[in-house]
């Protein structure tokens, strides 16, 4: 057994040495029948898995089966996993082989194990496939039925796509059938099949001996259904056909046979053609045949044969006509075609449901059934030719849609009907194919022959004059829409109605109140000269697209009798403005209002005008009822409103609490200040109209102040106004909005302003103001001494704070420079640094020069005027830069740790935007501490911090002496949180690497040790040049080594230390290469490295030799001990050993750089006992300590001895 072994050993390893380290993918069959077929897999680091079938050609099953010594000439490959789904990876997708590779790898595919597939595209390989069988199943006779192919040892159906008679012919002739006449239809008219769809997209050119010689989808792949199951007739009766379903042999629905069922044919492209061919060939009358769609004789059952059928109409049959294939629609009985061989003279119609024979619902007799037609595009040139061929009269006769006399029933028989006019019956008209529509009854058509005169009257005014329009039209009253109005159509009914008309007016929106019954007119237009609105032009009779809130009223009033009224004032010259209109109070809309209305309006009642002022928001309440006007514009010189331009009367786009009222004699407006410490200040309030408001902060600035304070009689040249409700909140009006002042007005009212008592505010926004301002005052609160805190502001008698929006050190001078502290090396923080105040918020947007004497000097958003709250607001330091000190926490030494900096007596952290190794060169050098080799890590890798983030997006030359020299964003303003904290290592150990997780030395997930913890590395544009440098710094081979993403040895713990990672290949050691800060990345577990190290064919000079001399060492050794042994000499095996051992370790200590090396024991050949069983190569290589890829087809037992 001892001498079995080592023999075994020796030529094992002469054998298949070379194999371990070989970039060869090995691949298996797996769940075939034979070795010949299976379900392709490919290991891949150390795990099998499967390939995806998109681009699948043969040329995939060439190399594979040629690569594994199996027969390949004719291979196949398949997809949709036709030997059942793999599990676990999917490790290749896209492959595509040229047929002359030696192994997969060589074919070129996507990234390993990149794929957008599941394990229902596995791919599945037969070397030696049988030869394809085809039947024909579920048929009447031998000739026809189902196809189906045999592959891989099971029946299958082939998919219908890009169906021709073509692969009928190749099908019949390979089964030795008739084939001159065959033909093949979709749509499993034969019976849905079960099982694998073996083809798609079979395309044939007719002279292929078999099946599989014609151009088709990969074996197995398809995006059909059983429902597409083909079948193929080789000897197809002639085709016949029958009329089912119709009053006599004449007509009713087309049915077609067809392998020996009956079946329909769809009405897709449908037109009279093919009854002239259908009743043709059935000889009967064909002439005037009509063909009708939409299962006009009703809906048949069983296969749809035929659709998209197209005849020229010189056809024998139907089956001469072109078509789709046989079986093929996109159809359902509802669509069944119906055949009238009838003459056209048979077509009958009538007029059903009117008061007379003269009108009614047009109906047209088809088949034996009467059904109605469609509205669209109706004109009264239908009721011409129908009134004539009915024998009415014609000549004023009208057609109306919208089913005025009513809705019929049962079928829509025309649509789209268009007669010129000199028809003899509708049938000559043009319209879409019989029974054709997307109509439904209540577009049913009407008739009147002799229509009475169209009668018109006014309904609900106060007076003969006014009131809702109404139309009487076939014995019915309705209503008229108002689209399209305007005022020529109030001439031309007034002028018909023997009524005043020249100033009439039309009004829409139901002004005269909402009719009922039919709407009969829509889009009336009228040029005003017509005797009657039917002389108007308008849409068909009763068709309208309207509701009765959309009913036109007449007024035939002269536009001198417009009325108007002031309502809710407390005396005759206010109030809310209101008009009479058909005889009905409303109200006016304050679109675009301005006082030239008042003037208008407060002249036509003879009431004082030269002062008179419009107010909007409804300020002397909401009115009710209609809204008669709207956007009226005024020049001033009007005698009444009506003479304003405005919109169409009743037509407006507001509601009453936009209603404007109307002062004529407005007295003096009074302001005052309310809710302030002393007369001088306060909420600025205004009385109009017998009430208190207040006025909107937009636009605001300080010249509203003057004017206000010097109407007032106070102290004027330095006050200020305020937003923001600082006084607090009124109640009530807020009477001005938008008011702008030069600031030499003698009041209020005489600044520039939007309309009284319109704004888009609320209290919040109220105005306050301040005559005589104090001194403004500022102090430091919250701070550890005096010198440092929050800066607060004294206002109106109120500590209040200041917002941080522009915050920069410009500020701190000022404010530490007025308070008679250091100032050179102030410092403003942002985002409540010292605490987060209460009270008003005084200031934002604050910008200093620095050399003014007070904040107040700076300019400023207004006093009360912000967009922030108290977690923005500033904090100031006086202390001088000198102060700041940095430390490091969290660290195993002295030399590293968390970066902390104490700012206001506070420590607090540091972020690590835009980081780079020049902070920590700064950081270690102002401690002391070793600096030149210093790094700067992100992620907070020495733990997160808490309290204050200081610093962000710091930026150091390197040369500064501390790190407040270092450009950065203000103190306390960041957009990080504590998992972005730096840290800093003043005196980095060196880099270790290491792989972990895979199955040999040579293979893992990367790891790297940096600050006492191994971590990972993220694969973030990774690629093999990472493995390279890795490899080669672990002494391990590299030529052919392999990056790997997703964590393919398992996801790793701890920090994610690098990320970025891009090598150029020629480094010594992965912090070579370039890579985001250390612990600073975007990633997850799931994205760690692995790496492979692979000899690639011809290795690197040096390292070859060196490993090649060893290996040829430990093969002689081998040889030498087996003779030995066999000889008896166990003596020299010992001594050829030591001498190998030596020199082998100066081999190692020259080579591998204190690196793990190649760890071959040549004793281990020897202790049989011990290891593992040594039949099994894989432990024979164990033993060796290397891994092996069996590439060999000679079975390692037929080397054994």
């Amino acid at each position: 057994m001892h001498r079995q072994v080592t023999v075994y050993a020796c030529v094992f390893a002469l054998g298949y040495l070379k194999e371990c380290f070989t970039s060869n993918i090995a691949v298996r069959l797996v769940e075939g029948t034979s070795e010949n077929e299976g379900r392709l897999e490919v290991n891949r680091l150390g795990s099998w898995g499967t390939v995806c079938d998109n681009n699948l050609n043969d040329k995939l099953a060439v190399v594979v089966c040629r690569s594994l010594g199996l027969p390949w000439a004719t291979a196949e490959a398949y997809g949709g996993a036709v030997h059942g789904q793999g599990s676990g990876t999917i490790w290749l997708d896209n492959v595509y082989c040229i047929g002359s590779e030696s192994n997969i790898g060589e074919c070129s595919h996507r990234p390993w194990g990149f794929n957008n597939c599941n394990h229902g595209e596995d791919v599945s390989i037969n070397c030696l496939p049988n030869d394809t069988a085809v039947r024909l199943v579920g048929g009447t006779t031998e000739y026809d039925g189902r196809l189906e192919i045999y592959k891989l040892g099971r029946w299958g159906t082939v998919c219908d796509n890009n169906l021709n008679h073509n692969l009928s012919v190749v099908v019949c002739r390979t089964l030795g059938l008739p084939w001159a006449t065959s033909e093949a239809y979709g749509g499993a008219v034969f019976g849905r099949g079960s099982g694998t769809i073996w083809l798609d997209n079979v395309n044939c050119i007719g002279s292929e001996s078999k099946i599989e010689e014609c151009s088709h989808s990969p074996w197995g792949s398809n995006n059909c259904n059983h429902g597409d199951d083909i079948s193929i007739n080789c000897l197809p009766n002639n085709t016949f056909v029958r009329l089912v379903g119709g009053t006599t042999e004449y007509e009713g629905r087309l049915e077609v046979y067809r392998s020996g069922k009956w079946g329909t044919v769809c009405d897709d492209g449908l037109n009279d053609t093919l009854s002239v061919v259908v009743c043709r060939s059935l000889g009967l009358p064909w002439n005037a045949s009509k063909a009708y769609g939409s299962a006009a004789s009703g809906q048949g059952t069983g296969p749809i044969w035929l659709d998209d059928v197209k005849c020229l109409g010189s056809e024998t049959g139907i089956e001469e006509c072109s078509h789709n294939p046989w079986g093929s629609h996109n159809c359902n009985h509802g669509e069944d075609v119906s055949i009238s061989c009838f003459p056209s003279t048979d077509i009958a119609v009538r007029l059903v449901g009117g008061t007379s024979e003269n009108e009614g619902r047009l109906e047209v007799n088809r088949l034996g059934r009467w059904g109605t037609v469609c509205d669209n595009n109706l004109n009264d040139k239908l009721a011409v030719v129908v009134c004539r061929s009915l024998g009415l009269p014609w000549a004023t006769s009208e057609a109306y849609g919208n089913a005025v006399h009513g809705q019929g029933s049962g079928a829509i028989w025309l649509y789209n009907v268009n007669c010129i006019g000199s028809e003899s019956n509708i049938a000559e008209c043009s319209y879409s194919p019989w029974g054709s529509n997307n109509c439904n009854h209540g577009d049913d058509i009407s008739i009147n022959c002799l229509p009475n005169n169209t009668f018109v009257r006014l309904v609900g005014g106060t007076t003969e004059y006014e009131g809702r329009l109404e139309v009487y039209k076939f014995g019915k009253w309705g209503t008229v829409c108002d689209d399209g109005l305007n005022d020529t159509l109030s001439v031309v009914v007034c002028r018909s109605l023997g009524l005043p008309w020249n100033a009439s007016k039309a009004y829409g929106s139901a002004a005269s109140g909402q009719g009922i019954g039919p709407i009969w007119l829509d889009d009336v237009k009228c040029l005003g000269s017509e005797t009657g609105i039917d002389k108007c032009s308008h849409s068909p009779w009763g068709s309208h697209n309207c509701n009765h809130g959309e009913d036109v009223s007449i007024s035939c009033f002269p536009s001198t009798d417009i009325a108007v009224r002031l309502v809710g004032g407390t005396s005759e010259n206010e109030g809310r403005l209101e008009v009479n209109r058909l005889g009905r109070w409303g109200t006016v809309c304050d679109n675009n209002l301005n006082d030239k209305l008042a003037v208008v309006v407060c002249r036509s009642l003879g009431l004082p005008w030269a002062t008179s002022e419009a107010y909007g928001g409804a300020v002397h309440g909401q009115g009710s009822g209609t809204i008669w006007l709207d956007d009226v514009y005024c020049i001033g010189s009007e005698s009444n409103i009506g003479e304003c331009s405005h919109s169409p009367w009743g037509s407006y786009d507001c509601n009453h609490g936009e209603d404007v009222s109307i002062n004529c004699l407005p007295n003096d407006t009074a302001v005052r200040l309310v809710g302030g410490t002393t007369e001088y200040e306060g909420r600025l309030e205004i009385y109009k109209l017998g009430r208190w408001g207040t006025v909107c902060d937009n636009n605001l600035n300080h010249n509203l102040s003057v004017v206000v304070c010097r109407s007032l009689g106070l102290p004027w040249a330095t006050s200020e106004a305020y937003g923001g409700a600082v006084f607090g909140r009124g109640s009530g009006t807020i009477w001005l909005d938008n008011v702008n002042c030069i600031g030499s007005e003698s009041k209020i009212e005489e600044c520039s302003h939007s309309p009284w008592g319109s704004n888009n505010c609320n209290h919040g926004d109220d105005i306050s103001i301040n005559c005589l301002p104090n001194n403004t005052f500022v102090r430091l609160v919250g701070g550890t001494t005096k010198y440092e805190g929050r800066l607060e502001v004294y206002r109106s008698g109120k500590w209040g704070t200041v917002c941080d929006d522009g915050l920069n050190d410009t500020l701190s001078v000022v404010v530490c420079r007025s308070l008679g502290l250091p100032w050179n090396a102030s410092k403003a923080y942002g985002s409540a640094a010292s605490g987060q105040g209460t009270g008003p918020i005084w200031l934002d947007d604050v910008k200093c020069l620095g050399s003014e004497t007070g904040i107040d000097k700076c300019s400023h958003s207004p006093w009360g005027s912000h967009n922030c709250n108290h977690g923005e607001v500033v904090s100031i330091s006086c202390f001088p830069s000198t102060d700041i000190a940095v430390r490091l926490v969290g660290g195993t030494t002295e030399y590293e740790g968390r970066l902390e900096v104490n700012r206001l007596g506070r420590w607090g952290t540091v972020c690590d935007n835009n980081l780079n190794d020049k902070l920590a060169v700064v950081v270690c050098r102002s401690l002391g501490l070793p600096w030149a080799t210093s790094e700067a890590y992100g992620g907070a890798v020495f733990g997160r911090g808490s309290g204050t983030i200081w610093l962000d997006n710091v930026n150091c030359i390197g040369s500064e002496s501390k790190i407040e020299e270092c450009s950065h964003s203000p103190w306390g303003s960041n957009n990080c949180n504590h998992g972005d904290d730096i840290s800093i290592n003043c005196l980095p150990n060196n880099t270790f690497i290491r792989l972990v997780g895979g199955t040999t030395e040579y293979e893992g997930r990367l790891e790297v040790y940096k600050f006492g913890k191994w971590g990972t590395v993220c694969d973030d544009g990774l690629n093999d040049t990472l493995s390279v440098v890795v490899c080669r710094s672990l002494g391990l081979p590299w030529g052919a080594s392999k990056a790997y993403s997703d964590a393919s040895y398992g996801q790793g713990s701890g920090p994610i230390l690098l990320d970025d990672v891009k090598c150029t290949g020629s480094e010594s050691r992965i912090e070579d290469c370039s890579h985001s800060p250390w612990g600073s990345h975007n990633c997850g577990h799931g994205e760690d490295v692995s790496i492979k190290c692979v000899q690639s064919r011809g290795d690197t000079p040096g390292r070859v030799e060196a490993k090649q001399e060893w290996m040829y060492g430990a093969n002689a050794i081998i040889l030498i001990s087996v003779l030995s042994i066999l000889l008896g000499l166990t003596w020299l095996t010992i001594a050829v050993f030591v001498v190998y051992k030596k020199r082998r370790s100066n081999l190692h200590q020259s080579n591998t750089h204190g690196t793990q090396g190649f760890q071959l024991e040549v004793q281990s050949l020897t202790q049989h006992n011990d290891d593992a069983d040594q039949t099994n190569p894989e432990n024979v290589y164990s033993a060796l300590g290397m891994t092996c890829q069996e590439s060999s087809e000679t079975p390692y037992e037929e080397l054994k001895i």
